[in-house]
Protein backbone atom coordinates (compact mmCIF):
# COMPACT_ATOMS: atom_id res chain seq x y z
CA UNK A 1 0.00 0.00 0.00
CA UNK A 2 0.74 3.34 -0.57
CA UNK A 3 0.09 6.19 1.76
CA UNK A 4 -2.23 8.69 -0.10
CA UNK A 5 -2.59 10.91 2.47
CA UNK A 6 -2.77 12.31 6.04
CA UNK A 7 -4.95 13.83 8.31
CA UNK A 8 -3.63 17.14 9.18
CA UNK A 9 -6.97 17.71 12.02
CA UNK A 10 -4.07 17.08 14.82
CA UNK A 11 -0.69 18.39 15.10
CA UNK A 12 0.84 16.17 17.29
CA UNK A 13 -0.68 13.19 15.37
CA UNK A 14 0.98 14.44 12.17
CA UNK A 15 4.63 14.95 13.64
CA UNK A 16 4.00 11.81 14.94
CA UNK A 17 3.70 10.00 11.87
CA UNK A 18 6.18 11.79 9.92
CA UNK A 19 8.68 10.96 12.83
CA UNK A 20 7.74 7.08 11.90
CA UNK A 21 8.02 7.51 7.90
CA UNK A 22 4.32 7.52 7.69
CA UNK A 23 3.65 10.52 5.27
CA UNK A 24 2.07 10.70 1.73
CA UNK A 25 4.09 8.21 -0.58
CA UNK A 26 5.64 6.04 1.28
CA UNK A 27 5.29 2.40 0.59
CA UNK A 28 3.83 0.35 3.73
CA UNK A 29 2.61 -3.55 4.45
CA UNK A 30 0.04 -4.39 6.43
CA UNK A 31 1.68 -6.92 8.64
CA UNK A 32 -1.23 -8.18 11.24
CA UNK A 33 -4.48 -7.00 11.74
CA UNK A 34 -5.65 -7.42 15.76
CA UNK A 35 -9.32 -9.29 15.73
CA UNK A 36 -10.21 -7.45 18.59
CA UNK A 37 -9.71 -3.67 19.74
CA UNK A 38 -8.41 -1.91 16.57
CA UNK A 39 -4.90 -3.00 16.13
CA UNK A 40 -2.56 -2.80 13.37
CA UNK A 41 0.96 -3.62 12.64
CA UNK A 42 2.73 -1.87 9.75
CA UNK A 43 5.95 -2.03 8.41
CA UNK A 44 7.22 0.67 6.50
CA UNK A 45 10.99 0.24 4.88
CA UNK A 46 12.82 -1.65 7.02
CA UNK A 47 10.81 -0.92 10.71
CA UNK A 48 7.52 -2.01 12.28
CA UNK A 49 5.13 0.22 13.93
CA UNK A 50 1.60 -1.00 15.71
CA UNK A 51 -0.97 2.01 15.16
CA UNK A 52 -4.41 2.54 16.81
CA UNK A 53 -7.28 2.45 15.50
CA UNK A 54 -7.52 6.56 16.05
CA UNK A 55 -4.27 6.99 14.46
CA UNK A 56 -5.11 4.33 11.82
CA UNK A 57 -8.20 6.20 10.93
CA UNK A 58 -5.95 9.45 10.06
CA UNK A 59 -4.33 7.88 7.32
CA UNK A 60 -5.52 7.20 3.31
CA UNK A 61 -3.84 4.31 1.59
CA UNK A 62 -4.54 2.95 -1.77
CA UNK A 63 -2.85 -0.04 -3.40
CA UNK A 64 0.63 -0.14 -4.32
CA UNK A 65 -0.24 -2.00 -7.52
CA UNK A 66 -2.88 -1.47 -10.69
CA UNK A 67 -6.74 -2.14 -9.93
CA UNK A 68 -7.42 -5.09 -11.96
CA UNK A 69 -10.55 -4.40 -12.57
CA UNK A 70 -9.69 -1.15 -14.41
CA UNK A 71 -8.85 -2.15 -17.91
CA UNK A 72 -7.81 1.67 -19.22
CA UNK A 73 -6.58 4.82 -17.08
CA UNK A 74 -8.83 6.83 -19.75
CA UNK A 75 -10.67 7.41 -17.59
CA UNK A 76 -9.05 7.45 -14.00
CA UNK A 77 -10.92 7.56 -10.76
CA UNK A 78 -9.57 8.93 -7.97
CA UNK A 79 -9.26 6.37 -4.95
CA UNK A 80 -10.88 8.51 -2.44
CA UNK A 81 -13.68 8.90 -4.65
CA UNK A 82 -14.88 5.30 -4.53
CA UNK A 83 -17.77 4.35 -2.19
Amino acid sequence: MIVQRVSDDNPDLLRYLSSIGLVPGALLSMEMVAPYGGVYTVRIEAQTHVLGDIVAQAILVRSATPDPIRTSDAFPVRSEERP
